[in-house]
């Protein structure tokens, strides 16, 4: 539970952050429609397809993480139909690929004109089970996504050292152009 509250407190920290300042700007990448990726030396850039708003990181412990950045636009989405469309796209995506999917605990909130949460899952397939943690925020016309897991045997297994590169690709994540009234 304390980490799941962290995440909510890192995602909620790195939207509100000031604009890049150019010294920064060198280490980040777009990682969507005005959403960028700090990486520093944790992360390295993966070209895997060319999907609008959708960006992949390696964490140098073996973690992948997901971004995604979906516009809303000007249409209000409630947290309830943004953690009812995650756990469907997860699920229909999961039964795709012939992996089980178990859902296993959810932390969100909501302060004004922002939603934030964090997931824990768990995807199991031939090849094992996979432990999964997908947060989102909902702010200023755009829903933005982080979702990481194992991706190197090399890496720790254990939940801490996922929850560790969850953090800090949840830390790495910045939106520009939000304005005071986030």
């Amino acid at each position: 539970m304390f980490f799941k509250r962290s995440c909510i407190l890192f995602l909620a920290c790195a939207l509100s952050a000031s604009p890049l300042a150019a010294e920064d700007a060198g280490n980040c990448a777009t990682a969507g429609t005005d959403a960028f990726f700090c990486s520093g030396e944790l992360f390295q850039k993966l070209e895997l397809g060319k999907h609008e708003g959708v960006s992949f990181w390696m964490h140098r412990a073996g973690y992948l993480s997901k971004v995604l950045v979906e516009e809303t636009g000007s249409k209000r989405i409630s947290e309830s139909q943004i953690e009812r469309r995650i756990l469907d796209i997860v699920s229909r995506q999961a039964e795709n690929l012939g992996r089980a999917f178990a859902f296993s605990d959810l932390d969100a909130t909501m302060g004004p004109g922002v939603s934030v949460g964090t997931f824990s899952y768990s995807l199991k397939g031939a090849r094992g089970e996979a432990s999964v943690l997908h947060s989102y925020v909902a702010v200023k016309g755009r829903v933005l996504q982080v979702v990481s897991q194992l991706a190197l045997k090399s890496a720790a297994s254990e939940a801490v050292s996922l929850e560790k590169a969850h953090a800090a690709a949840l830390r790495a994540v910045r939106i520009e152009d939000l304005g005071s009234d986030i």
